[in-house]
Protein backbone atom coordinates (compact mmCIF):
# COMPACT_ATOMS: atom_id res chain seq x y z
CA UNK A 1 0.00 0.00 0.00
CA UNK A 2 1.63 3.27 -1.16
CA UNK A 3 0.76 6.83 -0.32
CA UNK A 4 1.82 10.24 -1.61
CA UNK A 5 3.97 12.37 0.73
CA UNK A 6 2.11 15.18 2.51
CA UNK A 7 2.89 17.58 5.35
CA UNK A 8 2.32 16.49 8.97
CA UNK A 9 -0.83 18.62 9.40
CA UNK A 10 -2.67 16.90 6.55
CA UNK A 11 -5.70 14.79 7.47
CA UNK A 12 -6.51 11.74 5.40
CA UNK A 13 -9.46 9.40 4.91
CA UNK A 14 -10.07 5.68 4.66
CA UNK A 15 -13.14 4.60 2.72
CA UNK A 16 -14.79 1.20 3.18
CA UNK A 17 -12.89 -0.26 6.12
CA UNK A 18 -14.20 -3.68 7.21
CA UNK A 19 -14.50 -3.57 11.00
CA UNK A 20 -16.78 -6.48 11.95
CA UNK A 21 -18.49 -9.57 10.55
CA UNK A 22 -21.11 -11.99 11.92
CA UNK A 23 -19.81 -14.64 14.27
CA UNK A 24 -19.09 -15.69 17.86
CA UNK A 25 -16.13 -14.06 19.63
CA UNK A 26 -14.76 -13.17 23.06
CA UNK A 27 -14.51 -9.62 24.33
CA UNK A 28 -11.55 -8.05 26.15
CA UNK A 29 -12.72 -9.62 29.43
CA UNK A 30 -12.96 -13.06 27.86
CA UNK A 31 -16.75 -13.13 27.82
CA UNK A 32 -18.47 -14.78 24.85
CA UNK A 33 -20.20 -12.36 22.50
CA UNK A 34 -22.08 -13.04 19.27
CA UNK A 35 -23.00 -10.74 16.39
CA UNK A 36 -25.64 -11.86 13.92
CA UNK A 37 -26.11 -10.38 10.46
CA UNK A 38 -29.30 -8.68 11.67
CA UNK A 39 -27.46 -7.08 14.61
CA UNK A 40 -24.78 -5.69 12.29
CA UNK A 41 -27.50 -4.27 10.04
CA UNK A 42 -29.03 -2.63 13.12
CA UNK A 43 -25.66 -1.15 14.17
CA UNK A 44 -25.28 0.36 10.70
CA UNK A 45 -28.85 1.67 10.61
CA UNK A 46 -28.67 3.09 14.15
CA UNK A 47 -25.46 5.03 13.60
CA UNK A 48 -25.94 8.80 13.79
CA UNK A 49 -22.72 10.87 14.00
CA UNK A 50 -24.77 13.85 15.17
CA UNK A 51 -25.88 11.89 18.26
CA UNK A 52 -22.67 10.02 19.06
CA UNK A 53 -19.59 10.22 16.87
CA UNK A 54 -17.55 7.03 17.08
CA UNK A 55 -13.83 7.82 17.16
CA UNK A 56 -10.56 6.03 16.38
CA UNK A 57 -7.96 5.03 18.98
CA UNK A 58 -4.96 2.73 19.29
CA UNK A 59 -5.14 -0.49 21.34
CA UNK A 60 -8.48 0.52 22.94
CA UNK A 61 -7.01 3.59 24.61
CA UNK A 62 -9.69 5.73 26.27
CA UNK A 63 -7.43 8.73 26.83
CA UNK A 64 -5.84 11.33 24.61
CA UNK A 65 -7.09 12.80 21.36
CA UNK A 66 -9.29 11.03 18.86
CA UNK A 67 -7.18 9.79 15.95
CA UNK A 68 -10.03 9.81 13.47
CA UNK A 69 -13.81 9.74 13.31
CA UNK A 70 -16.32 7.31 11.82
CA UNK A 71 -18.40 9.30 9.34
CA UNK A 72 -20.57 6.47 7.96
CA UNK A 73 -21.45 2.82 8.54
CA UNK A 74 -23.09 0.25 6.30
CA UNK A 75 -23.56 -3.51 6.17
CA UNK A 76 -22.90 -5.21 2.83
CA UNK A 77 -21.29 -8.36 1.50
CA UNK A 78 -21.23 -10.00 4.93
CA UNK A 79 -19.26 -7.23 6.70
CA UNK A 80 -19.82 -4.00 8.60
CA UNK A 81 -17.97 -1.25 6.69
CA UNK A 82 -16.88 2.16 7.99
CA UNK A 83 -15.67 5.40 6.45
CA UNK A 84 -12.97 7.07 8.57
CA UNK A 85 -12.03 10.75 8.30
CA UNK A 86 -9.52 12.92 10.14
CA UNK A 87 -6.58 10.48 10.21
CA UNK A 88 -3.32 12.27 11.06
CA UNK A 89 -0.50 11.89 8.59
CA UNK A 90 1.73 9.90 10.94
CA UNK A 91 -1.00 7.33 11.64
CA UNK A 92 -1.87 7.00 7.96
CA UNK A 93 1.82 6.35 7.27
CA UNK A 94 2.02 3.68 9.98
CA UNK A 95 -1.16 2.05 8.69
CA UNK A 96 0.32 1.98 5.20
CA UNK A 97 3.47 0.39 6.63
CA UNK A 98 1.45 -2.35 8.35
CA UNK A 99 2.32 -1.29 11.92
CA UNK A 100 -1.36 -1.45 12.96
CA UNK A 101 -2.58 -4.46 10.97
CA UNK A 102 -5.77 -5.35 12.88
CA UNK A 103 -9.02 -3.66 13.86
CA UNK A 104 -11.32 -4.04 16.84
CA UNK A 105 -14.82 -2.53 16.93
CA UNK A 106 -16.11 -1.17 20.25
CA UNK A 107 -19.88 -1.72 20.48
CA UNK A 108 -22.46 -0.78 23.07
CA UNK A 109 -25.13 -3.47 23.42
CA UNK A 110 -27.72 -0.69 23.82
CA UNK A 111 -27.44 3.11 23.76
CA UNK A 112 -30.26 5.32 25.06
CA UNK A 113 -33.03 3.18 23.61
CA UNK A 114 -31.46 3.15 20.14
CA UNK A 115 -30.32 -0.46 20.23
CA UNK A 116 -26.76 -1.71 19.52
CA UNK A 117 -24.44 1.16 18.66
CA UNK A 118 -20.81 1.62 17.56
CA UNK A 119 -18.83 3.30 20.33
CA UNK A 120 -15.47 3.47 18.56
CA UNK A 121 -12.80 1.65 16.56
CA UNK A 122 -9.34 0.61 17.74
CA UNK A 123 -6.41 -0.13 15.47
CA UNK A 124 -4.31 -2.94 17.00
CA UNK A 125 -0.58 -3.43 16.72
CA UNK A 126 0.92 -6.39 18.58
CA UNK A 127 -2.38 -7.31 20.24
CA UNK A 128 -4.34 -10.11 18.57
CA UNK A 129 -7.85 -9.14 17.43
CA UNK A 130 -11.02 -11.01 18.41
CA UNK A 131 -12.27 -10.85 14.83
CA UNK A 132 -9.78 -12.35 12.40
CA UNK A 133 -9.80 -12.54 8.63
CA UNK A 134 -11.13 -9.05 7.86
CA UNK A 135 -10.33 -7.66 4.40
CA UNK A 136 -7.14 -5.61 4.11
CA UNK A 137 -7.19 -1.88 4.73
CA UNK A 138 -7.69 0.35 1.69
CA UNK A 139 -5.13 3.00 0.86
CA UNK A 140 -5.54 6.33 2.71
CA UNK A 141 -6.54 9.25 0.47
CA UNK A 142 -6.66 13.00 0.89
CA UNK A 143 -10.07 14.39 1.76
CA UNK A 144 -10.03 16.38 -1.47
CA UNK A 145 -9.43 13.17 -3.42
CA UNK A 146 -12.03 11.10 -1.57
CA UNK A 147 -14.22 10.68 -4.65
CA UNK A 148 -11.47 9.44 -6.95
CA UNK A 149 -9.99 7.42 -4.10
CA UNK A 150 -13.27 5.58 -3.72
CA UNK A 151 -13.15 4.54 -7.38
CA UNK A 152 -9.52 3.42 -7.02
CA UNK A 153 -10.36 1.29 -3.99
CA UNK A 154 -13.07 -0.51 -5.90
CA UNK A 155 -10.81 -1.11 -8.89
CA UNK A 156 -7.95 -2.38 -6.75
CA UNK A 157 -9.66 -5.21 -5.17
CA UNK A 158 -12.05 -6.43 -2.65
CA UNK A 159 -15.26 -4.54 -3.17
CA UNK A 160 -18.03 -4.45 -5.71
CA UNK A 161 -18.53 -1.31 -7.73
CA UNK A 162 -21.75 -0.24 -6.07
CA UNK A 163 -22.73 3.00 -4.48
CA UNK A 164 -21.98 2.08 -0.86
CA UNK A 165 -22.22 5.67 0.37
CA UNK A 166 -25.78 5.90 -0.94
CA UNK A 167 -26.49 2.49 0.60
CA UNK A 168 -25.33 3.70 4.02
CA UNK A 169 -27.49 6.81 3.80
CA UNK A 170 -30.50 4.74 2.78
CA UNK A 171 -29.95 2.26 5.64
CA UNK A 172 -29.78 5.14 8.12
CA UNK A 173 -33.01 6.57 6.75
CA UNK A 174 -34.76 3.19 6.87
CA UNK A 175 -33.54 2.59 10.43
CA UNK A 176 -34.97 5.91 11.61
CA UNK A 177 -38.23 5.21 9.77
CA UNK A 178 -38.46 1.75 11.34
CA UNK A 179 -38.03 3.18 14.85
CA UNK A 180 -40.70 5.80 14.17
CA UNK A 181 -43.18 3.25 12.80
CA UNK A 182 -42.55 0.88 15.72
CA UNK A 183 -43.33 3.69 18.18
CA UNK A 184 -46.49 4.59 16.27
CA UNK A 185 -47.62 0.95 16.21
CA UNK A 186 -47.05 0.57 19.95
CA UNK A 187 -49.02 3.75 20.62
CA UNK A 188 -51.87 2.55 18.36
CA UNK A 189 -51.98 -0.83 20.13
CA UNK A 190 -52.23 0.91 23.49
CA UNK A 191 -55.09 3.09 22.22
CA UNK A 192 -56.97 0.04 20.91
CA UNK A 193 -56.47 -1.83 24.18
CA UNK A 194 -57.87 1.19 26.01
CA UNK A 195 -60.93 1.26 23.74
CA UNK A 196 -61.56 -2.46 24.26
CA UNK A 197 -61.22 -2.13 28.04
CA UNK A 198 -63.61 0.85 28.02
CA UNK A 199 -66.22 -1.18 26.08
CA UNK A 200 -65.91 -4.15 28.44
CA UNK A 201 -66.18 -1.84 31.43
CA UNK A 202 -69.43 -0.37 30.09
CA UNK A 203 -70.89 -3.82 29.39
CA UNK A 204 -69.86 -4.99 32.85
CA UNK A 205 -71.46 -2.00 34.58
CA UNK A 206 -74.67 -2.51 32.59
CA UNK A 207 -74.83 -6.18 33.55
CA UNK A 208 -74.39 -7.41 29.98
CA UNK A 209 -71.08 -9.14 30.57
CA UNK A 210 -70.97 -12.41 32.46
CA UNK A 211 -67.81 -13.86 34.03
CA UNK A 212 -68.02 -16.74 31.59
CA UNK A 213 -67.88 -14.39 28.61
CA UNK A 214 -64.70 -12.79 29.95
CA UNK A 215 -63.11 -16.13 30.80
CA UNK A 216 -63.71 -17.37 27.24
CA UNK A 217 -61.35 -14.72 25.87
CA UNK A 218 -63.69 -11.94 24.73
CA UNK A 219 -61.05 -9.26 25.34
CA UNK A 220 -58.41 -11.18 23.42
CA UNK A 221 -60.87 -11.71 20.55
CA UNK A 222 -61.59 -7.99 20.30
CA UNK A 223 -57.88 -7.14 20.35
CA UNK A 224 -57.13 -9.78 17.69
CA UNK A 225 -59.86 -8.36 15.44
CA UNK A 226 -58.21 -4.94 15.77
CA UNK A 227 -54.72 -6.11 14.86
CA UNK A 228 -53.09 -7.02 11.59
CA UNK A 229 -55.65 -5.26 9.38
CA UNK A 230 -58.20 -8.03 9.98
CA UNK A 231 -61.02 -5.68 11.10
CA UNK A 232 -62.71 -5.79 7.68
CA UNK A 233 -66.22 -4.30 7.19
CA UNK A 234 -69.43 -6.28 7.61
CA UNK A 235 -72.51 -5.44 5.50
CA UNK A 236 -75.68 -5.52 7.60
CA UNK A 237 -79.18 -6.36 6.38
CA UNK A 238 -80.13 -2.68 6.13
CA UNK A 239 -77.17 -1.99 3.84
CA UNK A 240 -74.99 -0.23 6.39
CA UNK A 241 -71.41 -1.30 6.93
CA UNK A 242 -69.67 -1.76 10.26
CA UNK A 243 -66.24 -3.04 11.13
CA UNK A 244 -66.15 -6.49 12.67
CA UNK A 245 -65.24 -4.96 16.04
CA UNK A 246 -68.10 -2.44 15.94
CA UNK A 247 -70.52 -5.15 14.82
CA UNK A 248 -69.57 -7.37 17.76
CA UNK A 249 -69.70 -4.40 20.16
CA UNK A 250 -73.20 -3.52 18.90
CA UNK A 251 -74.30 -7.14 19.39
CA UNK A 252 -72.97 -7.17 22.96
CA UNK A 253 -74.71 -3.88 23.77
CA UNK A 254 -78.00 -5.33 22.51
CA UNK A 255 -77.93 -8.20 25.01
CA UNK A 256 -80.45 -7.92 27.86
CA UNK A 257 -78.98 -7.24 31.29
CA UNK A 258 -78.16 -10.45 33.13
CA UNK A 259 -79.68 -11.42 36.49
CA UNK A 260 -76.38 -11.73 38.26
CA UNK A 261 -77.91 -13.34 41.38
CA UNK A 262 -79.31 -16.41 39.63
CA UNK A 263 -77.61 -19.61 38.63
CA UNK A 264 -76.79 -18.27 35.16
CA UNK A 265 -74.56 -15.59 36.64
CA UNK A 266 -72.61 -18.20 38.52
CA UNK A 267 -72.25 -20.31 35.41
CA UNK A 268 -74.58 -22.78 33.73
CA UNK A 269 -72.58 -25.85 34.67
CA UNK A 270 -74.70 -26.73 37.73
CA UNK A 271 -78.01 -26.06 35.97
CA UNK A 272 -77.05 -28.13 32.96
CA UNK A 273 -76.00 -30.98 35.19
CA UNK A 274 -79.62 -31.49 36.31
CA UNK A 275 -81.84 -33.80 34.35
CA UNK A 276 -85.46 -32.91 33.67
CA UNK A 277 -86.51 -35.30 36.46
CA UNK A 278 -84.12 -33.61 38.92
CA UNK A 279 -85.37 -30.18 37.96
CA UNK A 280 -88.94 -31.36 38.66
CA UNK A 281 -87.91 -32.62 42.11
CA UNK A 282 -86.07 -29.37 42.84
CA UNK A 283 -89.18 -27.41 41.93
CA UNK A 284 -91.42 -29.52 44.19
CA UNK A 285 -89.04 -28.89 47.09
CA UNK A 286 -88.90 -25.17 46.44
CA UNK A 287 -85.19 -25.31 45.62
CA UNK A 288 -83.35 -23.61 42.80
CA UNK A 289 -81.42 -25.82 40.41
CA UNK A 290 -78.14 -24.60 41.92
CA UNK A 291 -79.29 -25.40 45.49
CA UNK A 292 -80.49 -28.86 44.48
CA UNK A 293 -77.20 -29.56 42.62
CA UNK A 294 -75.18 -28.50 45.69
CA UNK A 295 -77.18 -30.82 47.98
CA UNK A 296 -76.95 -33.70 45.51
CA UNK A 297 -73.23 -33.29 44.95
CA UNK A 298 -72.57 -33.04 48.71
CA UNK A 299 -74.38 -36.33 49.32
CA UNK A 300 -72.59 -38.16 46.54
CA UNK A 301 -69.13 -36.77 47.30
Amino acid sequence: MTMATTDDSTELMLRDVAILRPGSYRDMQGRPVRFSEQQLREIAANYDPQYHLATVNLDHSDSGPALGRITALRFARGHLWADIAGLPQWLATQLAEGRWPARSAEVWRELDGRGPYLRGLAFLGARAPAVRGLPALPEPVLAADAGSGLINVFMEGEMDADNTAAEGTELSRLGAQNRRLSAELENLQQQRAGQVDELLGQLRSEGRLSPGMEQCGLRELLLAMHSGGRDSPVCLADGTELSQTDCLAQLLRSLPPLQLDNELAGGTEAAMALSAFEQEIAGSLGLTDTEYAQIRDARTA
